[in-house]
């Protein structure tokens, strides 16, 4: 059986970043595939687009899979929108199916709401609305950043990290954990604390600004997981509330990085979700 190491390896061979203008901001994406329907792939926070990589290669026999990277740089709503309609421009994609993870599950909600034209269907993985209690955590996150010296900035994301590892109740084989620190990254300082201010001030202004009322009215797909300290029940009720129409699949002994260690079976759920329509 391939490891997950050797199939980030073969994607990477076959993979490679293209780039759009956008701003003032240089976007990169990852796509694949040569079919006219496209799922587009919003990541989660400090990740990148390759962290779908096994969704690639799963779902690109049957669609067109686009998965953005949002630069280090891009700290609104306002332009991770135009960056993700820039990116969908260039491969010149009218309207897709958006999937998102946790963070990219709230970049993919505000899209849909804000241009609902672009969006066939929504599909999101342990996300949740706009807190203020997630906006007061990252707040807090903003006010340590500016004391973390350079040199101490990489072993302190490599200990939040592993915290996160925890509270995210999904079981990681060393392989995956292995795989998963590569994926997000071991830039240099400047670079690092760069990506991570703009990840926070990102992910602030979707917590500050509650959504408003008039909701996308589309097919809405959510995958929950019962062991995630970091979407709590509470969070998933509300989510459902807002999509009263959705479809739900539960992942009971799961985490919030199932994204990840059940990658086959997301993808899975997601082709099913999209050929029922």
């Amino acid at each position: 059986m391939e490891t997950l190491s050797a199939k980030l390896a073969r994607f990477r061979s076959t993979h490679f970043a293209h780039r759009v203008r956008c701003d003032v901001q240089d976007w990169e994406y990852l796509t694949g595939g040569t079919r006219t329907e496209c799922i587009f792939l919003l990541h989660g926070g400090m990740a990148t687009g390759e962290m779908y990589f096994e969704y690639f290669l799963e779902l690109e026999k049957s669609y067109r899979v686009i998965a953005p990277s949002i630069p280090a740089g891009v700290t609104t709503l306002e332009e991770a929108m135009r960056g993700f309609t820039a990116v969908l421009h260039a491969q010149q994609i009218s309207a897709c199916h958006v999937f998102g993870h946790s963070q990219g599950g709230f970049m993919g909600m505000v899209f849909a709401d804000r241009v609902p034209d672009r969006v066939l269907t929504l599909m999101m993985s342990s996300t949740a609305l706009p807190s203020e209690i997630h906006a007061a955590k990252v707040r807090q996150q903003l006010k340590i950043m500016p004391f973390i010296p350079d040199w101490l900035l990489g072993p302190a994301m490599r200990m939040g990290l592993r915290r996160a590892i925890r509270l995210a109740g999904s079981r990681l084989t060393e392989e995956e954990r292995r795989v998963l620190f590569e994926l997000l990254g071991c830039e240099g300082a400047a670079a690092l604390r760069r990506r991570a201010l703009s990840t926070a001030n990102l992910q602030l202004d979707y917590h500050q600004h509650p959504l408003g009322p008039n909701r996308w009215p589309g097919r809405v797909l959510l995958f929950e997981t019962g062991g995630d300290r970091i979407i709590h029940p509470g969070e998933a009720e509300a989510l459902r509330a807002r999509y009263p129409n959705a479809q739900i699949h539960k992942f009971e002994e799961g985490g919030h990085l199932d994204i990840m260690t059940r990658a086959p079976e997301f993808a899975r759920l997601i082709r099913g979700f999209l050929a029922s329509r």
